[in-house]
């Protein structure tokens, strides 16, 4: 049987799902993680189809924030329009500027209802 990259992204997503199921945890997943296990032709077209499942509601986006100095997550946000200019990094014990290219990271939670 061959797979299409579609399908690889199908099942990843599945036993996402299902550890998330058996386990009762909510799964958080990345784009490069899911890029390597569909082997998507380009991450555009990862992305095309990921943008699918979201509307769909099949996955959630989650916004972490990063420490730039202790690489801790020190916050995380279901909207991009809610991260803030600035944040008191409790990591760090000061307040920074949040740099959107470096300090965001973007995962996609996966669970029994997205």
């Amino acid at each position: 049987m061959i797979w299409r990259w579609q399908d690889r992204l199908e099942k990843a997503l599945a036993d996402e799902r299902e550890e998330a199921r058996t386990k009762n945890v909510i799964r958080l997943i990345t784009l490069d993680t899911l890029f390597s296990r569909s082997r998507a032709p380009s991450k555009s077209k990862l992305i095309d189809a990921i943008e699918s499942k979201i509307s769909s509601g099949e996955l959630s986006v989650i916004y972490k924030l990063i420490s730039p100095e202790t690489k801790a997550v020190i916050a995380e946000y279901e909207s991009v329009l809610d991260i803030p200019e600035h944040i008191y990094d409790d990591t760090a014990g000061q307040e920074i500027a949040i740099d959107p290219l470096s300090d965001i990271e973007v995962v996609f939670r996966v669970g029994p209802n997205g």
